[in-house]
């Protein structure tokens, strides 16, 4: 927020009249006050111009694959993993007899064991790179994933430098 001076606000700056009571010549802005107006205008005008640039953005997210719902390892098994529908997903209590998986929502994401507040993501082309936050019954740490986009039904998480650790996750349709 820029500071204008009072001598430089309300009517007085923007005009010219006459006072009533004493007939006085009028009363004009100091000079300083007309570079703060083109200030205000070009601070007014990157504040629109940033929220469009958002809009625009949020747009650009929103065409791209969306990630929310249920993965599994194994798309055969996603029944005994997962239990629930739409936003009320959850896993299975015995759901580690039957593979691992992870529920993508819109800021974070839950595994059996953990629950990971995404704080910053990166798209570059089909990879997707999360810093999250993750925490357990007993700990709290930061953890970095990585996730290939294969396709609407497939992605991959891997360790940049150890592509033997990769795991395949398989879209649940619940």
């Amino acid at each position: 927020m820029q500071f204008v001076p009072r001598d430089c606000a309300g009517p007085a700056a923007e005009s010219v009249r006459l006072s009533r009571r004493t007939r006085e010549a009028p009363k004009r802005a100091p000079a300083y006050c007309s570079r703060l107006v083109p200030a205000r205008a070009s601070g007014l005008a990157t504040g629109i111009f940033a929220v469009l640039l958002g809009l625009l953005a949020d747009g650009a997210v929103a065409q791209e694959r969306d990630l929310t719902g249920a993965w599994a390892t194994d798309a055969a098994v996603c029944g005994k993993v997962f239990v629930g529908t739409g936003s009320k997903i959850a896993f299975a209590k015995d759901a580690d007899m039957y593979g691992s998986g992870f529920v993508y929502e819109k800021n974070r994401l839950k595994g059996k064991i953990a629950t990971c507040a995404i704080k910053s993501q990166k798209r570059d082309g089909d990879v997707v790179h999360l810093i999250t936050t993750c925490s357990t019954d007993v700990a709290l740490a930061t953890v970095q994933f990585s996730l290939r986009i294969d396709n609407d039904k497939q992605i991959t998480r891997f360790f940049p430098g150890v592509p033997e650790l990769a795991t395949a996750y398989y879209r649940c349709s619940l």
